[in-house]
């Protein structure tokens, strides 16, 4: 989506109230939201969550078409396409579709990611055959001209050069994704490299819509106030007629990664303090053990009660500020972490910490109560999500991507919460450990 607009529409909703107890509640409590899924003979997915608390709908429609499926040597190509959704439809004029949603009161936003693309509005309820209307034209008849492709390369570059100006470590982070994702198609930034977007031409363009931005593979999401009979009518009326497109082309077929381990130090040029990378590989990770790990990613990283902000920010100073994340990328799932230090030696004394502390949870079962906190930070971060309309949209979809169906969010909060101390451990000691550990040190 055009930079400018680039902001994440949420509502207001709190559910603080529900988590002043330590011990967790039940999660079928918490959650009550119905789930439906068809499929349109052009191989349309659609989801529908009806919800009448407000008269509100979000419409998300997601393309399963992100860096991975860049060529080589084209690294931004998915990225740029997405600007250039918004840039007219045979019937929708260059950011018509914007000034549409946006003069109804409505909010819309896009992103692209490795594996994925995704488009969502949330608007009035009276308004929900607009968007569809919307979305349907650009699916069917987007624009694409030489003169919007070069106009939009010229867009991305200022954005990409930027972005290196507000984020001095993103030279670092492309770094270490290069040494945590070996794979090529893996390790490229979304947005790509000034090199890169300069040589993608007009024809990569409409060969890349061409082959990803069919409806057989596309999710459709509506969530909202709506009545589900007239709005199957309206699916089918704006979306049936599209043509499966049959140029597509199956997702690359993921690497096998095997565990690794490896420093490197790298020169701190242009960054405001020393930092520290370390990246952690699950080759071979089974749906169960993700609910484990969004619960480990808790007790390490998130929140000011984790364990290693406490220790190598809290109390030990050995780090300004610290974070991690899991990560899914071309067929493999990691944790990262990072660390700003002050000086040299602090970096190597947070990553020797870091070990430490993971050393203790891989032997020591960790407490009741500390896990309990960790659930309901993660739950309470869960329903914040799901009070979004326009975030529950692009759940469903994501559920509908990873496994095939767009899964009750009950099912996974109801999985998380019943994850035990023994699990948590049996991961950390699979996982988190020295031999499976990249590192990398930008010191000055």
């Amino acid at each position: 989506m055009p930079t400018s607009l680039k902001t994440i529409f949420r509502l207001g909703v709190s559910f603080g109230l529900l988590f002043r107890s330590l011990g967790p509640l039940p999660a079928q409590a918490s959650l009550n939201i119905s789930v439906s899924h068809y499929q349109l003979p052009n191989g349309l997915q659609v989801i529908l969550s009806e919800d009448f608390t407000l008269p509100l709908v979000s419409v998300a429609v997601t393309y399963k078409a992100g860096s991975l499926h860049d060529p080589p040597g084209k690294a931004g190509l998915a990225y740029l396409l997405e600007n250039l959704m918004f840039l007219g439809s045979h019937n929708v004029g260059q950011m018509q579709h914007i000034g549409y949603v946006t003069r109804t009161g409505g909010t819309l936003n896009a992103a692209t990611m490795q594996d994925r693309t995704f488009f969502y509005q949330t608007v009035p309820s009276n308004q929900l055959a607009l968007v569809l209307w919307l979305e349907s034209d650009r699916m069917n008849s987007l624009q694409i001209t030489p003169t919007k492709v070069e106009s939009a390369k010229k867009e991305l570059t200022a954005e990409l050069r930027r972005r290196h100006t507000e984020s001095p470590f993103l030279k670092a982070f492309f770094h270490f994704d290069q040494m945590l994702f070996p794979d090529e198609a893996g390790n490229r930034p979304i947005i790509g490299f000034e090199e890169n977007i300069r040589a993608i031409t007009f024809e990569d363009v409409a060969a890349f819509h061409r082959q990803h931005y069919g409806p057989q593979n596309a999710v459709l999401s509506i969530t909202g106030n709506f009545n589900a009979l007239y709005l199957r009518e309206l699916v089918s009326r704006y979306f049936e007629t599209i043509p499966r497109n049959g140029d597509s082309r199956p997702s690359p077929v993921p690497p096998v990664y095997e565990k690794s381990s490896g420093t490197e130090t790298v020169p701190a040029a242009g960054v405001p303090s020393p930092a520290v990378f370390l990246g952690f590989r699950f080759p071979s990770v089974r749906q169960d053990d993700e609910y484990g790990l969004a619960l480990i990613d808790y007790l390490l990283c998130r929140g000011n009660t984790s364990r290693l902000v406490q220790k190598a920010v809290k109390r030990e100073r050995l780090a300004n500020q610290l974070s991690g994340s899991l990560e899914k990328r071309s067929g493999l799932t990691a944790y990262r972490i990072f660390a700003t230090n002050n000086n040299a030696a602090l970096a190597r004394q947070c990553a020797d910490a870091v070990h430490g502390e993971l050393a203790r949870l891989r032997s020591y079962f960790v407490s009741e109560e500390e896990l309990n906190r960790a659930k309901n930070l993660w739950r309470k971060d869960r329903l914040d999500r799901l009070s979004s309309l326009a975030e529950r949209a692009l759940y469903l979809s994501e559920q509908l991507l990873d496994s095939g169906q767009p899964r009750n969010p009950s099912v996974e909060m109801s999985r998380v919460m019943d994850v035990t101390p023994l699990e948590i451990a049996g991961l950390m000691n699979r996982y988190f450990t020295r031999d499976n550990c990249l590192v990398l040190y930008i010191l000055k």
